[in-house]
């Protein structure tokens, strides 16, 4: 049992670095291009 909650806990970790990444490169967009450049869906 111990297995499957270090194996959610990994996928956690990386869907959190995921969503991180993905604010920031959608911030650094909007800074370049003006808001609006991107919408979330």
């Amino acid at each position: 049992m111990p297995a499957k909650n270090i194996e959610k806990n990994g996928q956690d970790k990386v869907i959190a670095a995921r969503n991180k990444n993905l604010d920031l490169a959608i911030q650094q967009i909007a800074k370049d291009y003006g808001d609006g450049a991107i919408m979330r869906l």
